[in-house]
């Protein structure tokens, strides 16, 4: 990865403009939070869908959530080397992923909220917010 490697919460919501959070189902403005369980700045929009970017310093895409409803898929994103983790429980996202640097990762996820429902496929959403974001950091 030859761009920038390291994000702050604010930095993150400065990944996606009004326009393009709302053209994938996002609210207006990001919400800049912290990730608890992997202490990592997170931003998250939230109107139809859920769609939240999340710098992990201490993670990288191997380390993606896994289990008996996920499935994993490596994708090209952008020309980067990535993986897609779809689960797909009730309310689950689908994560799209790339190493930032060995230990560290940028991710994008989307879940989808009962006014999203049917008008959605939370995959296709975080792939064309992976193509927006990665396009932007790589």
């Amino acid at each position: 990865m030859h761009g920038k490697t390291e994000f702050s919460e604010d930095e993150l919501c400065d990944l996606l403009t009004t326009s393009e959070s709302q053209q994938l189902g996002g609210g207006t403005t990001g919400t800049p939070t912290m990730n608890v369980v992997l202490e990592a700045p997170l931003c998250q929009w939230t109107d139809a869908t859920s769609l939240n970017i999340v710098y992990s310093p201490k993670n990288g895409i191997k380390d993606l959530e896994t289990g008996p409803t996920i499935k994993k898929s490596k994708i090209r994103i952008v020309g980067l080397d990535g993986v897609m983790s779809d689960n797909r429980k009730p309310g689950g996202l689908c994560q799209v992923g790339i190493d930032l640097t060995d230990h560290s990762s940028l991710v994008v996820g989307v879940g989808l909220l009962s006014a999203g429902e049917g008008k959605y496929d939370h995959c296709e959403v975080a792939k064309e917010m992976a193509t927006i974001v990665f396009t932007k950091v790589k």
